[in-house]
């Protein structure tokens, strides 16, 4: 059987395709083709080497190589980070009112816990100052603060906005804050108002699900109605602010995630907002994150439902605003970033990794340099610097091209262009692990050959990306 490593067959319920990694291109091929590039039939081989032929003297399907993994930003790294860094988050605490059961700072993960570290005001200062000289060819920067929960530290965070605006007032600045919603008050609304912040709540849906894990510090007991109280003085008396705020939910798998998407879809609270959503991480976890059956069904049927909705089957009022985002996420890889190429590069790497430091950068409460706030603070592997000695450029260009890890694999992948492997799949908190890079690589297979099938289904039945405008018009039943 000839093969070809840069090309993977997939199929929908109408038809047989292959994605083609050396054009970045998808084709429909016949039932033939795609049992011999299955391996399901290979008596018709040489009719199939044929067809393949055909696509090569049209420039598809070509058998070029990659020989070498290498990132194509490495050269330019030095001036990426001295004038192109985006943001800077400042972790302002590592002090937290709540004790989320899963938190990555609760005691469950290896990579971190809560401690009474809290960052200075001149350390802070100093972090905005390290953004704002590393920024000239930035039009605009963000400034978030995160924890531990940042409005345990409201003081600080008034007086940093307050030099920001003083010191930069030419400097097109915008802030943001990640909280749990429970210390929200008249004066930091206020505050959050009049400096335009965006604001992400955690909220994990109503409250006999949010209760079962985000538990107040103190008492043990639950924060649901303390957020909600919050949520709903901010949208009756800071109608701006309520326009910034958007949720993230963390989703448990043992819990029910049908009344979570019920929570989203039907409380009017969140008609006109955001919400993301998130599984439980299971990175550092010291026990293993157990996904029943049950919760991978009900999670695919609203992927469908989805799918229904944009081809315009269903109503808007009956998909989960939560699994909206899985439609972004197909707009954005299949459409928006995916360009048509001719051959493949000599020198690739696989997409997953952003420039370290460049795009979002992360302050520990002491001052330590990280890519974001998702890797581990505790790994030696993820620190690239510190605000006294800036970047380490060695590090920082080795988590950027991470991929050179599994070179091997990485050169004949047929996902390179997919992949979403940044250095947070082969940290292991001791070293960069060749092996733990490779466990995850088969969960990015069924992540890029679901994001394809559900893609070309939604072309099939006539979904118009460039208009986003379904071709059929609702119908309240489906047609026989």
């Amino acid at each position: 059987m000839m093969t070809n490593n840069h090309i993977h067959p997939f199929s929908t319920l109408n038809a047989k395709y292959i994605y083609d990694t050396t054009s970045n291109s998808i084709f429909k091929i016949t039932d033939n083709l795609y049992s011999y590039l299955t391996k399901k039939d290979d008596s018709s081989e040489e009719q199939a080497i044929n067809e393949l032929a055909n696509l090569n003297r049209h420039s598809y399907i070509s058998n070029s190589t990659i020989e070498e993994i290498r990132h194509p930003l490495s050269s330019v790294l030095p001036r990426i980070l001295a004038e192109s860094v985006q943001g800077i988050t400042l972790q302002v605490t590592q002090q937290c009112n709540l004790r989320c059961k899963y938190c990555v700072y609760s005691g469950a993960y290896e990579s971190r816990g809560h401690s009474s570290k809290r960052m200075p005001y001149e350390l802070a200062q100093k972090g905005v100052e390290f953004l704002i000289e590393r920024s000239a060819a930035q039009k605009s920067v963000n400034i978030g603060f995160y924890g531990g929960e940042p409005l345990l530290e409201f003081k600080l965070i008034e007086r940093i906005v307050r030099y920001i605006k003083e010191k930069y007032s030419s400097k097109d600045i915008s802030f943001s804050i990640t909280t749990n919603g429970t210390l929200l008050n008249d004066r930091i609304n206020s505050f959050l108002q009049d400096n335009d912040f965006n604001v992400m709540i955690s909220l994990d849906g109503p409250k006999e699900i949010h209760d079962q894990n985000r538990i107040f510090h103190a008492t043990g007991k639950g924060t649901f109605d303390t957020i909600l109280k919050n949520i709903s003085d901010i949208r009756e008396n800071y109608k701006h602010l309520f326009k910034n705020i958007s949720f993230n939910a963390v989703i448990d798998p043992k819990l029910n995630p049908s009344c979570t998407n019920h929570f989203f879809l039907k409380s009017e609270l969140f008609d006109e907002t955001f919400v993301s959503a998130s599984i439980i991480s299971p990175d550092f976890k010291k026990d293993e994150v157990q996904i029943p059956d049950d919760f991978i069904i009900q999670d695919e049927t609203e992927t469908f439902k989805v799918l229904l909705n944009k081809i315009g089957r269903i109503k808007n009022s009956n998909v989960s605003k939560i699994t909206q985002e899985k439609f972004a996420n197909i707009r954005t890889r299949m459409v928006d970033l995916r360009k048509k190429t001719i051959e493949l590069s000599k020198s690739m790497h696989p997409s997953g990794p952003c420039v370290p430091g460049a795009r979002k950068l992360f302050m520990s409460a002491t001052g330590e340099f990280y890519p974001c706030e998702r890797v581990s603070e505790s790994s030696a592997n993820t620190c690239i610097g510190d605000i006294e000695n800036g970047f380490n450029f060695q590090k920082v260009d080795q988590l950027l091209n991470i991929g050179k890890l599994t070179e091997d694999k990485c050169k004949k992948c047929w996902a390179i262009r997919f992949c979403t492997h940044c250095v947070a799949a082969a940290d292991d908190t001791v070293t960069l692990n060749r092996q733990k890079k490779i466990d995850g690589c088969e969960e990015v297979f069924r992540d890029v050959h679901s994001l394809l099938t559900n893609y070309i289904t939604l072309k099939e039945y006539g979904y118009n990306f460039d208009n986003e405008i379904p071709v059929f018009k609702f119908q309240e039943s489906f047609p026989q």
